[in-house]
């Protein structure tokens, strides 16, 4: 077995584009501080020394000598701002966030945050209505973010296929409140705005609703979440009146949990996602890929260790199983306290991008270009055949529903994926 290959502690888990995405430090209750270490103290009281110095040339380098000088194991802490931690850091890290944006910028990786500007309607309550898939929730949180960021009081109903989906969000001190539709809590309102931020395959439940209690925005077209599914979303904002010029990452609130002893070191696999057709999606070498590691983790629920054709996946005797042990939001944690993370198109995939974790999705016959813009700790991995993605189109037309592209994705090609992502995020701390 290799050890740990591709994965170090020495990152910045709270990379730039995470910081951007809640770049608007909430005003609001704050969480409990989560984990601040003493290094952590030292490098806040470092960051106000250089707003003091007002020299950005300063800053960049006392930035990089406070990096340097802590140790590196706490350079694999996941830092989370405002929600995390108490209202007296946030301007150190606003600080923060700007001198990431722009190191990042001159290493050529373009995570402006995007100048937004008050809409007339700013103050007005909103109830966002997500609903769908773990993934399809994930990438609805631009829009919560870009209202939250424009002055709006925001309400969050949500009624995911999974009956849990809703904690993801519990406690994010951004929202006003959060309801569990799949729980029976129905929002208390009134509200000035309803946005029914649904995917077109589930609108159909809830128009009848819409129609009858009225001030609801008007939906985008069908076609343009097929195109761009955060874009879609983003539209509810733009009927709004909100300006966007750089649209922020999707994002989940979630605090790294080491209580099962995920470290920087630990590769996370997910190698489940949905059932029936959808489990079409699944690689079959995870048990492959966990024998090039020494510390791995598996997560997701008992059904997630079965192949597309029904056969059982068999794990080395050294990887941990936190399989059907977990919440979403417990698996939340997990995800942003690991090195690394593996997964196919899936939900929990999509989580692991959310938390800023260096992310690895594995793609066969469905697309990943219609799920929008994705944040730099995540890498797309897919054989590239000419056929795939097929899911929109002549679905499994030419391999007769073998699906031939994913078993054409190796384990070495997985794991040479993870060293480059976590790569291109180490390229953005000060050395």
């Amino acid at each position: 077995m290799i050890a740990a290959v591709g994965l170090s502690p020495r990152r910045l888990c709270l990379s730039c584009h995470h910081l951007q995405k809640d770049g608007a430090i909430s005003d609001g209750p704050e969480h409990a501080e989560v984990g601040w270490p003493r290094a952590g103290k030292t490098l806040a009281l470092a960051m106000r020394q250089v707003r003091r110095s007002g020299s950005p040339e300063q800053m960049v380098v006392m930035l990089g000598q406070s990096w340097r000088a802590l140790p590196p194991r706490y350079w694999s802490l996941n830092w989370h701002c405002g929600d995390c931690f108490g209202p007296r850091f946030a301007s150190d890290f606003r600080l923060m966030s700007v001198f990431l944006r722009n190191y990042a910028n001159s290493r050529g990786l373009a995570v402006e945050t995007g100048a937004m500007t008050q809409p007339g309607s700013a103050g007005a309550s909103v109830l966002v209505h997500l609903a769908s898939g773990v993934g399809n929730i994930v990438f609805a949180t631009p829009l919560l973010l870009v209202l939250i960021r424009h002055g709006f009081t925001v309400d969050l109903l949500i009624d995911g296929d999974y009956a849990d989906t809703a904690g993801l969000f519990d406690g994010w001190s951004a929202l006003r409140a959060v309801y569990n539709a799949r729980q029976g809590e129905p929002p208390t309102g009134p509200y000035d705005i309803r946005l029914p931020a649904l995917p077109p395959f589930y609108w159909s439940r809830y128009a009848a609703d819409y129609q009858i209690s009225g001030n609801a925005a008007t939906r985008p077209a069908d076609a343009l979440f097929y195109r761009d599914e955060q874009a879609y979303y983003l539209e509810f904002a733009l009927s709004l009146g909100c300006e966007i010029s750089e649209p922020p990452f999707y994002f989940v609130p979630a605090a790294p949990d080491n209580a099962h002893g995920i470290a920087g070191e630990t590769l996370v696999l997910a190698p489940g996602c949905k059932t029936g057709e959808m489990a079409a999606k699944r690689w079959p070498y995870f048990p492959q890929l966990a024998e090039m590691f020494d510390d791995v983790v598996l997560i997701g629920i008992p059904d997630d260790l079965y192949n597309f054709d029904g056969s059982a996946m068999r794990f080395p005797d050294h990887v941990r199983s936190l399989v059907g042990q977990l919440s979403l939001r417990e698996t939340a944690g997990i995800l942003a306290a690991a090195g690394a993370v593996v997964a196919n198109d899936s939900g929990l995939g999509h989580i692991a991008g959310a938390v800023g974790t260096p992310t690895v999705l594995l793609f066969g016959p469905t697309p990943d270009t219609t799920l929008g813009r994705l944040p730099p700790n995540v890498r797309v991995l897919r054989a590239g055949l000419a056929c795939e993605p097929c899911w929109f189109g002549d679905r499994y037309g030419l391999c007769a529903g073998r699906v031939d592209c994913l078993p054409l994705i190796q384990p070495a090609m997985v794991a040479t994926a993870i060293a480059q992502t976590q790569n291109q995020l180490f390229a953005i701390v000060p050395t």
